[in-house]
Protein backbone atom coordinates (compact mmCIF):
# COMPACT_ATOMS: atom_id res chain seq x y z
CA UNK A 1 0.00 0.00 0.00
CA UNK A 2 1.43 3.40 -0.96
CA UNK A 3 1.93 5.97 1.76
CA UNK A 4 1.77 9.71 0.97
CA UNK A 5 4.26 12.28 2.16
CA UNK A 6 4.38 15.99 1.30
CA UNK A 7 7.57 17.12 -0.45
CA UNK A 8 9.91 19.00 1.87
CA UNK A 9 11.38 22.41 1.00
CA UNK A 10 14.59 22.54 -1.06
CA UNK A 11 17.92 22.33 0.70
CA UNK A 12 20.08 25.42 0.92
CA UNK A 13 22.61 24.16 -1.64
CA UNK A 14 20.03 23.54 -4.39
CA UNK A 15 20.12 25.58 -7.61
CA UNK A 16 17.46 28.25 -7.94
CA UNK A 17 15.60 29.68 -10.93
CA UNK A 18 13.98 33.10 -11.11
CA UNK A 19 10.20 32.79 -10.74
CA UNK A 20 8.48 31.88 -13.99
CA UNK A 21 6.40 35.06 -13.67
CA UNK A 22 9.62 36.80 -14.72
CA UNK A 23 9.48 34.81 -17.94
CA UNK A 24 12.34 36.40 -19.88
CA UNK A 25 14.87 35.85 -17.11
CA UNK A 26 13.42 32.41 -16.27
CA UNK A 27 13.64 31.28 -19.90
CA UNK A 28 17.22 32.49 -20.29
CA UNK A 29 18.33 30.76 -17.10
CA UNK A 30 16.56 27.45 -17.71
CA UNK A 31 18.09 27.15 -21.19
CA UNK A 32 21.62 27.84 -19.96
CA UNK A 33 24.26 25.27 -18.90
CA UNK A 34 23.71 26.29 -15.27
CA UNK A 35 19.96 25.69 -15.66
CA UNK A 36 18.50 22.66 -17.44
CA UNK A 37 21.54 22.54 -19.74
CA UNK A 38 19.73 22.96 -23.05
CA UNK A 39 21.90 25.47 -24.91
CA UNK A 40 25.12 27.43 -24.65
CA UNK A 41 25.19 30.80 -26.39
CA UNK A 42 28.87 31.44 -25.61
CA UNK A 43 29.99 30.10 -28.99
CA UNK A 44 31.50 33.44 -29.94
CA UNK A 45 29.29 34.24 -32.96
CA UNK A 46 26.10 36.14 -32.21
CA UNK A 47 22.93 34.20 -32.95
CA UNK A 48 24.69 30.82 -33.12
CA UNK A 49 24.52 28.43 -30.17
CA UNK A 50 25.60 24.97 -29.10
CA UNK A 51 22.74 22.48 -28.77
CA UNK A 52 23.50 20.53 -25.59
CA UNK A 53 22.68 16.82 -25.00
CA UNK A 54 19.16 17.16 -23.51
CA UNK A 55 18.11 19.36 -26.44
CA UNK A 56 19.52 16.91 -28.96
CA UNK A 57 17.70 14.00 -27.32
CA UNK A 58 14.41 15.91 -27.25
CA UNK A 59 14.68 17.25 -30.80
CA UNK A 60 15.69 13.80 -32.05
CA UNK A 61 12.34 12.53 -30.76
CA UNK A 62 10.53 15.48 -32.38
CA UNK A 63 12.17 14.63 -35.69
CA UNK A 64 11.16 10.99 -35.27
CA UNK A 65 7.54 11.99 -34.68
CA UNK A 66 7.37 14.13 -37.82
CA UNK A 67 9.36 11.74 -40.00
CA UNK A 68 7.03 8.88 -39.08
CA UNK A 69 3.98 11.04 -39.76
CA UNK A 70 4.99 12.31 -43.20
CA UNK A 71 6.40 8.96 -44.35
CA UNK A 72 3.06 7.38 -43.47
CA UNK A 73 1.53 9.97 -45.81
CA UNK A 74 3.85 9.08 -48.71
CA UNK A 75 6.72 11.57 -48.34
CA UNK A 76 10.24 10.38 -49.18
CA UNK A 77 13.41 11.67 -47.42
CA UNK A 78 16.03 13.77 -49.23
CA UNK A 79 18.99 15.90 -48.19
CA UNK A 80 20.08 18.91 -50.23
CA UNK A 81 23.39 20.81 -50.02
CA UNK A 82 23.77 23.71 -47.60
CA UNK A 83 24.59 26.30 -50.29
CA UNK A 84 22.38 27.79 -53.02
CA UNK A 85 23.31 29.66 -56.19
CA UNK A 86 22.48 33.35 -56.03
CA UNK A 87 20.63 33.02 -59.34
CA UNK A 88 18.15 30.63 -57.70
CA UNK A 89 17.23 33.19 -55.07
CA UNK A 90 16.26 35.87 -57.56
CA UNK A 91 14.34 33.73 -60.06
CA UNK A 92 11.04 34.24 -58.29
CA UNK A 93 10.55 37.94 -57.69
CA UNK A 94 8.52 37.59 -54.54
CA UNK A 95 11.02 35.13 -53.06
CA UNK A 96 13.86 37.61 -53.70
CA UNK A 97 12.73 39.35 -50.51
CA UNK A 98 14.89 36.83 -48.67
CA UNK A 99 18.09 37.93 -50.38
CA UNK A 100 19.14 40.67 -47.89
CA UNK A 101 18.74 38.25 -44.96
CA UNK A 102 20.99 35.43 -46.14
CA UNK A 103 24.65 34.72 -45.42
CA UNK A 104 26.90 34.78 -48.48
CA UNK A 105 29.93 32.66 -49.35
CA UNK A 106 32.04 34.76 -51.71
CA UNK A 107 35.39 32.97 -51.86
CA UNK A 108 36.95 29.52 -51.72
CA UNK A 109 40.14 30.01 -49.76
CA UNK A 110 41.67 33.20 -51.21
CA UNK A 111 40.03 32.81 -54.62
CA UNK A 112 36.79 34.76 -55.25
CA UNK A 113 33.90 32.68 -56.55
CA UNK A 114 32.50 33.48 -59.99
CA UNK A 115 29.02 33.47 -58.48
CA UNK A 116 28.49 33.97 -54.78
CA UNK A 117 26.60 31.28 -52.90
CA UNK A 118 24.01 31.65 -50.14
CA UNK A 119 23.62 29.51 -47.04
CA UNK A 120 20.08 28.20 -47.42
CA UNK A 121 17.38 30.32 -45.72
CA UNK A 122 14.62 27.78 -46.65
CA UNK A 123 14.40 24.95 -49.14
CA UNK A 124 12.24 26.33 -51.97
CA UNK A 125 14.99 27.93 -54.04
CA UNK A 126 17.31 24.93 -53.81
CA UNK A 127 14.71 22.20 -54.27
CA UNK A 128 12.44 23.53 -57.01
CA UNK A 129 15.10 23.79 -59.75
CA UNK A 130 15.62 20.04 -59.21
CA UNK A 131 11.88 19.38 -59.41
CA UNK A 132 11.97 20.85 -62.93
CA UNK A 133 14.52 18.16 -63.84
CA UNK A 134 12.79 15.27 -62.08
CA UNK A 135 9.14 15.71 -63.07
CA UNK A 136 7.74 15.29 -66.57
CA UNK A 137 4.48 13.32 -66.33
CA UNK A 138 1.25 13.56 -64.36
CA UNK A 139 1.80 9.90 -63.47
CA UNK A 140 4.53 11.06 -61.07
CA UNK A 141 2.03 13.12 -59.08
CA UNK A 142 1.45 13.61 -56.26
CA UNK A 143 5.18 14.00 -55.64
CA UNK A 144 6.13 14.41 -51.97
CA UNK A 145 9.55 14.77 -50.34
CA UNK A 146 10.82 15.95 -46.98
CA UNK A 147 14.12 17.22 -45.63
CA UNK A 148 14.94 16.66 -41.97
CA UNK A 149 17.63 17.08 -39.31
CA UNK A 150 19.34 19.98 -41.04
CA UNK A 151 19.92 23.64 -40.26
CA UNK A 152 18.99 26.81 -42.11
CA UNK A 153 20.51 30.27 -41.85
CA UNK A 154 19.08 33.77 -41.68
CA UNK A 155 20.77 37.01 -40.72
CA UNK A 156 18.49 37.86 -37.81
CA UNK A 157 19.50 40.92 -35.81
CA UNK A 158 17.71 39.95 -32.58
CA UNK A 159 18.30 36.37 -31.46
CA UNK A 160 17.23 34.08 -28.60
CA UNK A 161 17.58 30.33 -28.05
CA UNK A 162 14.73 28.37 -29.65
CA UNK A 163 12.80 31.51 -30.62
CA UNK A 164 14.99 33.32 -33.15
CA UNK A 165 18.47 32.54 -34.38
CA UNK A 166 20.87 32.92 -37.27
CA UNK A 167 21.14 29.13 -37.55
CA UNK A 168 18.33 26.87 -36.41
CA UNK A 169 17.01 23.33 -36.71
CA UNK A 170 14.60 22.73 -39.55
CA UNK A 171 12.12 20.26 -41.04
CA UNK A 172 10.29 20.79 -44.33
CA UNK A 173 8.13 18.98 -46.86
CA UNK A 174 7.77 20.02 -50.50
CA UNK A 175 5.01 18.65 -52.68
CA UNK A 176 3.60 18.78 -56.21
CA UNK A 177 0.06 17.93 -57.46
CA UNK A 178 -2.17 18.07 -60.51
CA UNK A 179 -4.74 20.45 -59.06
CA UNK A 180 -5.48 22.92 -56.29
CA UNK A 181 -7.96 20.61 -54.54
CA UNK A 182 -5.06 18.25 -53.84
CA UNK A 183 -3.07 21.12 -52.34
CA UNK A 184 -5.86 21.90 -49.88
CA UNK A 185 -6.21 18.22 -48.98
CA UNK A 186 -2.48 18.14 -48.23
CA UNK A 187 -2.77 21.25 -46.08
CA UNK A 188 -5.58 19.64 -44.09
CA UNK A 189 -3.35 16.58 -43.64
CA UNK A 190 -0.51 18.86 -42.45
CA UNK A 191 -2.80 20.31 -39.82
CA UNK A 192 -3.88 16.83 -38.73
CA UNK A 193 -0.22 15.83 -38.42
CA UNK A 194 0.46 18.88 -36.28
CA UNK A 195 -2.47 18.09 -34.03
CA UNK A 196 -1.40 14.47 -33.54
CA UNK A 197 2.13 15.52 -32.62
CA UNK A 198 1.73 18.89 -30.91
CA UNK A 199 -1.39 18.10 -28.92
CA UNK A 200 -1.47 14.30 -29.00
CA UNK A 201 2.15 13.72 -27.98
CA UNK A 202 3.38 17.05 -26.55
CA UNK A 203 0.18 18.50 -25.01
CA UNK A 204 0.79 21.96 -26.48
CA UNK A 205 -2.57 23.74 -27.02
CA UNK A 206 -2.75 25.84 -30.18
CA UNK A 207 -4.98 27.48 -32.78
CA UNK A 208 -4.91 26.74 -36.51
CA UNK A 209 -5.16 30.03 -38.38
CA UNK A 210 -5.07 31.35 -41.92
CA UNK A 211 -2.69 34.29 -42.01
CA UNK A 212 -3.82 37.60 -43.54
CA UNK A 213 -2.59 38.24 -47.07
CA UNK A 214 0.00 40.80 -46.00
CA UNK A 215 1.57 38.34 -43.55
CA UNK A 216 1.69 35.23 -45.74
CA UNK A 217 4.89 33.56 -46.95
CA UNK A 218 6.27 35.48 -49.90
CA UNK A 219 5.33 33.70 -53.08
CA UNK A 220 2.42 31.80 -51.52
CA UNK A 221 -1.27 32.07 -52.34
CA UNK A 222 -2.08 31.52 -48.66
CA UNK A 223 -0.32 30.59 -45.44
CA UNK A 224 -1.78 28.46 -42.65
CA UNK A 225 -0.21 28.16 -39.21
CA UNK A 226 -0.37 26.63 -35.76
CA UNK A 227 0.10 29.31 -33.09
CA UNK A 228 0.45 28.79 -29.34
CA UNK A 229 0.82 31.28 -26.49
CA UNK A 230 3.93 31.58 -24.34
CA UNK A 231 3.85 32.50 -20.61
CA UNK A 232 4.58 36.15 -21.37
CA UNK A 233 1.30 36.26 -23.29
CA UNK A 234 2.95 36.43 -26.72
CA UNK A 235 2.17 34.32 -29.76
CA UNK A 236 4.65 31.65 -30.82
CA UNK A 237 4.24 30.28 -34.37
CA UNK A 238 5.12 26.59 -34.17
CA UNK A 239 4.33 25.52 -37.74
CA UNK A 240 3.39 26.86 -41.14
CA UNK A 241 2.05 25.26 -44.29
CA UNK A 242 1.78 27.15 -47.54
CA UNK A 243 -0.47 26.95 -50.57
CA UNK A 244 2.06 27.90 -53.26
CA UNK A 245 -0.38 27.63 -56.14
CA UNK A 246 1.58 27.64 -59.41
CA UNK A 247 3.79 30.63 -58.64
CA UNK A 248 6.96 28.69 -57.93
CA UNK A 249 6.28 26.09 -60.62
CA UNK A 250 6.04 28.87 -63.19
CA UNK A 251 9.17 30.55 -61.85
CA UNK A 252 11.20 27.34 -61.90
CA UNK A 253 9.52 25.72 -64.92
CA UNK A 254 8.10 22.72 -63.07
CA UNK A 255 5.61 21.24 -65.51
CA UNK A 256 4.33 17.83 -66.54
CA UNK A 257 2.43 16.30 -69.43
CA UNK A 258 -1.17 15.80 -68.36
CA UNK A 259 -3.52 13.00 -69.46
CA UNK A 260 -4.27 14.97 -72.64
CA UNK A 261 -0.55 15.21 -73.50
CA UNK A 262 -0.53 18.94 -72.69
CA UNK A 263 2.13 20.65 -70.60
CA UNK A 264 0.81 21.96 -67.29
CA UNK A 265 2.54 23.69 -64.40
CA UNK A 266 2.15 21.72 -61.18
CA UNK A 267 0.39 23.00 -58.07
CA UNK A 268 2.54 23.03 -54.93
CA UNK A 269 2.55 23.14 -51.15
CA UNK A 270 5.21 23.10 -48.46
CA UNK A 271 5.01 22.39 -44.73
CA UNK A 272 7.38 23.35 -41.93
CA UNK A 273 6.85 22.40 -38.29
CA UNK A 274 9.22 24.66 -36.33
CA UNK A 275 11.51 22.33 -34.37
CA UNK A 276 13.08 25.24 -32.48
CA UNK A 277 9.77 26.96 -31.81
CA UNK A 278 8.21 23.71 -30.59
CA UNK A 279 11.15 23.33 -28.22
CA UNK A 280 10.50 26.85 -26.89
CA UNK A 281 6.82 25.98 -26.38
CA UNK A 282 7.68 22.80 -24.47
CA UNK A 283 9.99 24.75 -22.17
CA UNK A 284 7.70 27.70 -21.62
CA UNK A 285 4.20 26.23 -21.48
CA UNK A 286 4.87 23.17 -19.33
CA UNK A 287 7.69 24.44 -17.11
CA UNK A 288 7.25 25.87 -13.60
CA UNK A 289 9.27 27.73 -10.98
CA UNK A 290 11.35 24.60 -10.38
CA UNK A 291 12.26 24.00 -14.03
CA UNK A 292 11.21 21.85 -16.97
CA UNK A 293 8.22 19.53 -16.99
CA UNK A 294 8.32 17.16 -19.97
CA UNK A 295 5.91 14.58 -21.39
CA UNK A 296 7.12 11.20 -20.16
CA UNK A 297 7.75 9.75 -23.64
CA UNK A 298 9.82 12.78 -24.64
CA UNK A 299 11.98 13.13 -21.50
CA UNK A 300 15.66 12.27 -22.10
CA UNK A 301 15.75 10.74 -18.60
CA UNK A 302 12.41 9.27 -17.55
CA UNK A 303 13.36 7.94 -14.11
CA UNK A 304 16.19 8.97 -11.82
CA UNK A 305 17.27 6.85 -8.86
CA UNK A 306 18.75 8.97 -6.06
CA UNK A 307 20.60 6.83 -3.48
CA UNK A 308 20.69 8.28 0.04
CA UNK A 309 23.68 7.11 2.04
CA UNK A 310 26.32 7.90 4.62
CA UNK A 311 29.98 7.00 4.38
CA UNK A 312 29.46 3.84 6.44
CA UNK A 313 26.70 2.41 4.22
CA UNK A 314 27.55 3.99 0.86
CA UNK A 315 28.75 0.81 -0.84
CA UNK A 316 25.77 -1.21 0.36
CA UNK A 317 23.15 1.36 -0.68
CA UNK A 318 24.78 2.07 -4.06
CA UNK A 319 24.96 -1.61 -4.87
CA UNK A 320 21.26 -2.17 -4.29
CA UNK A 321 20.39 1.14 -6.02
CA UNK A 322 22.26 -0.12 -9.09
CA UNK A 323 20.23 -3.34 -9.04
CA UNK A 324 17.03 -1.25 -8.87
CA UNK A 325 18.15 1.00 -11.75
CA UNK A 326 19.08 -2.02 -13.89
CA UNK A 327 15.68 -3.57 -13.22
CA UNK A 328 13.96 -0.40 -14.42
CA UNK A 329 16.15 -0.23 -17.53
CA UNK A 330 15.30 -3.84 -18.36
CA UNK A 331 11.62 -2.84 -18.18
CA UNK A 332 12.29 -0.37 -21.02
CA UNK A 333 12.66 2.93 -19.15
CA UNK A 334 15.41 5.52 -19.66
CA UNK A 335 17.01 5.57 -16.21
CA UNK A 336 19.89 7.41 -14.53
CA UNK A 337 21.48 6.44 -11.22
CA UNK A 338 22.78 9.63 -9.58
CA UNK A 339 26.02 8.73 -7.81
CA UNK A 340 27.36 12.30 -7.67
CA UNK A 341 29.01 13.53 -4.49
CA UNK A 342 26.22 16.03 -3.81
CA UNK A 343 23.55 16.27 -1.13
CA UNK A 344 20.14 14.64 -1.76
CA UNK A 345 18.52 18.10 -1.76
CA UNK A 346 20.84 19.31 -4.50
CA UNK A 347 20.10 16.24 -6.59
CA UNK A 348 16.34 16.49 -6.11
CA UNK A 349 16.26 20.06 -7.32
CA UNK A 350 18.73 19.48 -10.14
CA UNK A 351 16.60 16.67 -11.59
CA UNK A 352 13.41 18.69 -11.12
CA UNK A 353 15.01 21.52 -13.10
CA UNK A 354 15.86 19.06 -15.86
CA UNK A 355 12.25 17.84 -16.04
CA UNK A 356 12.72 14.18 -15.10
CA UNK A 357 9.14 12.88 -14.68
CA UNK A 358 9.77 10.39 -11.86
CA UNK A 359 12.34 10.47 -9.03
CA UNK A 360 12.98 7.38 -6.92
CA UNK A 361 14.72 7.89 -3.57
CA UNK A 362 16.44 4.88 -2.07
CA UNK A 363 18.25 4.65 1.27
CA UNK A 364 19.17 2.03 3.87
CA UNK A 365 15.72 2.16 5.50
CA UNK A 366 14.15 1.53 2.10
CA UNK A 367 16.52 -1.37 1.58
CA UNK A 368 15.49 -2.91 4.87
CA UNK A 369 11.78 -2.33 4.18
CA UNK A 370 12.08 -3.44 0.53
CA UNK A 371 10.45 -0.15 -0.45
CA UNK A 372 11.21 3.09 -2.34
CA UNK A 373 10.14 6.71 -1.94
CA UNK A 374 8.77 8.00 -5.24
CA UNK A 375 8.09 11.58 -6.42
CA UNK A 376 6.25 12.41 -9.65
CA UNK A 377 7.53 15.71 -11.07
CA UNK A 378 4.23 17.60 -11.20
CA UNK A 379 2.59 16.10 -8.08
CA UNK A 380 2.97 17.68 -4.64
CA UNK A 381 3.19 14.52 -2.58
CA UNK A 382 5.69 11.66 -2.43
CA UNK A 383 4.56 8.05 -2.24
CA UNK A 384 6.15 5.06 -0.55
CA UNK A 385 5.84 1.90 -2.65
CA UNK A 386 7.07 -1.62 -2.09
CA UNK A 387 9.73 -2.65 -4.58
CA UNK A 388 7.52 -5.58 -5.55
CA UNK A 389 4.71 -3.28 -6.76
CA UNK A 390 6.92 -0.59 -8.34
CA UNK A 391 6.85 -1.85 -11.93
CA UNK A 392 3.12 -2.49 -11.80
CA UNK A 393 2.38 0.99 -10.41
CA UNK A 394 4.66 3.00 -12.70
CA UNK A 395 2.33 3.10 -15.75
CA UNK A 396 -0.43 4.55 -13.57
CA UNK A 397 1.92 7.20 -12.14
CA UNK A 398 3.23 8.06 -15.60
CA UNK A 399 -0.33 8.48 -16.89
CA UNK A 400 -1.10 10.73 -13.91
CA UNK A 401 1.97 12.86 -14.70
CA UNK A 402 1.04 13.27 -18.37
CA UNK A 403 -2.64 13.95 -17.67
CA UNK A 404 -1.76 16.64 -15.13
CA UNK A 405 0.63 18.22 -17.65
CA UNK A 406 -2.11 18.23 -20.29
CA UNK A 407 -4.83 19.53 -17.98
CA UNK A 408 -2.63 22.38 -16.76
CA UNK A 409 -1.72 23.38 -20.32
CA UNK A 410 -5.34 23.27 -21.46
CA UNK A 411 -6.52 25.40 -18.53
CA UNK A 412 -3.73 27.89 -19.16
CA UNK A 413 -4.58 28.18 -22.86
CA UNK A 414 -8.32 28.54 -22.24
CA UNK A 415 -7.55 31.60 -20.13
CA UNK A 416 -5.45 33.04 -22.97
CA UNK A 417 -8.16 32.99 -25.66
CA UNK A 418 -10.67 35.81 -25.18
CA UNK A 419 -13.03 38.02 -27.17
CA UNK A 420 -13.65 41.75 -27.41
CA UNK A 421 -16.03 43.97 -29.37
CA UNK A 422 -14.15 47.25 -28.95
CA UNK A 423 -10.57 48.41 -29.27
CA UNK A 424 -10.56 49.51 -25.63
CA UNK A 425 -11.61 46.05 -24.39
CA UNK A 426 -9.08 44.39 -26.70
CA UNK A 427 -6.25 46.52 -25.29
CA UNK A 428 -7.37 45.78 -21.73
CA UNK A 429 -7.38 42.03 -22.35
CA UNK A 430 -4.00 42.13 -24.09
CA UNK A 431 -2.54 44.06 -21.15
CA UNK A 432 -4.17 42.01 -18.38
CA UNK A 433 -4.08 38.50 -19.82
CA UNK A 434 -2.05 38.53 -23.01
CA UNK A 435 -2.74 35.73 -25.46
CA UNK A 436 -5.29 35.84 -28.27
CA UNK A 437 -8.19 38.25 -28.43
CA UNK A 438 -10.83 37.52 -31.05
CA UNK A 439 -12.24 40.74 -32.51
CA UNK A 440 -14.41 41.88 -35.42
CA UNK A 441 -12.08 43.39 -38.02
CA UNK A 442 -12.09 44.86 -41.51
CA UNK A 443 -10.79 41.67 -43.21
CA UNK A 444 -7.65 39.70 -44.08
CA UNK A 445 -7.17 40.85 -47.69
CA UNK A 446 -4.52 43.36 -48.75
CA UNK A 447 -7.13 46.14 -48.52
CA UNK A 448 -7.12 45.69 -44.72
CA UNK A 449 -3.35 45.94 -44.24
CA UNK A 450 -3.37 49.65 -43.36
CA UNK A 451 -5.95 49.01 -40.64
CA UNK A 452 -3.78 46.20 -39.25
CA UNK A 453 -0.89 48.68 -38.96
CA UNK A 454 -3.17 51.08 -37.11
CA UNK A 455 -4.19 48.25 -34.79
CA UNK A 456 -0.55 47.43 -34.12
CA UNK A 457 0.20 51.07 -33.24
CA UNK A 458 -2.79 51.45 -30.94
CA UNK A 459 -2.35 48.13 -29.10
CA UNK A 460 1.36 48.29 -28.39
CA UNK A 461 2.37 45.78 -31.02
CA UNK A 462 -0.53 43.35 -31.47
CA UNK A 463 -0.64 41.60 -34.83
CA UNK A 464 -3.60 40.35 -36.80
CA UNK A 465 -2.74 36.64 -36.57
CA UNK A 466 -5.52 35.52 -38.89
CA UNK A 467 -8.87 33.76 -39.02
CA UNK A 468 -9.57 30.29 -37.67
CA UNK A 469 -8.82 27.53 -40.17
CA UNK A 470 -10.34 24.06 -40.29
CA UNK A 471 -13.11 24.91 -37.83
CA UNK A 472 -16.14 27.01 -38.74
CA UNK A 473 -16.74 30.06 -36.54
CA UNK A 474 -20.24 29.77 -35.07
CA UNK A 475 -20.52 33.49 -34.33
CA UNK A 476 -22.29 35.73 -36.81
CA UNK A 477 -20.77 38.97 -38.14
CA UNK A 478 -24.20 40.55 -38.53
CA UNK A 479 -24.32 43.99 -36.93
CA UNK A 480 -20.69 43.83 -35.76
CA UNK A 481 -18.20 46.54 -36.62
CA UNK A 482 -14.44 46.61 -37.12
CA UNK A 483 -12.66 47.73 -33.94
CA UNK A 484 -10.46 50.07 -36.00
CA UNK A 485 -12.66 51.54 -38.75
CA UNK A 486 -16.11 51.31 -37.19
CA UNK A 487 -17.41 49.97 -40.51
CA UNK A 488 -19.11 46.60 -40.95
CA UNK A 489 -16.67 43.84 -39.99
CA UNK A 490 -15.53 41.46 -42.72
CA UNK A 491 -13.94 38.82 -40.50
CA UNK A 492 -13.47 37.59 -36.94
CA UNK A 493 -9.72 37.67 -36.45
CA UNK A 494 -7.40 36.69 -33.64
CA UNK A 495 -4.93 39.33 -32.54
CA UNK A 496 -1.91 38.90 -30.25
CA UNK A 497 1.48 40.32 -29.45
CA UNK A 498 4.21 38.18 -30.89
CA UNK A 499 7.64 36.63 -30.49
Amino acid sequence: MAQQKTESKPKADAQALPPKANFSEWFTQICSPSGAGLADVRYGIGGLMVHLPPTMRITRKLYEYFETEVENRGHEPVLFPTMIKEANLVVEKEHAGFTPEVFWVESAGSKPLEERLALRPTGETQIYPMFSLWLNSYNQLPFRIYQSRHTVFRNEMSTRPFLRGREFLFFETHNCYEDHESVMAEIAADMATMNRVIWGKLSIPHLFLQRPQWDKFKGAENTYVADCIMPDGKRNQISSTHDLGQRFSKAYDIKVLNANKENEFVHQSCFGPGIWRIMAALIGIHGDDQGLILPFELAPVQLVVVPIFKTANKEKVLGHAQILADRLKQAGYRVTLDERDKSPGFKYNDWEMRGVPVRIEFGERDLEAQSVMLKVRNQKEKATLSQAELLDRLPQLVAQHDQTLRDNAQAYFADKVNSAETLEDAIRLLDEKGGFVKVPFHGIGFESEAHAKTLQEKTGGAYVCGVKFGEVETESLAGRTCIITGAAAGALVYIARSH
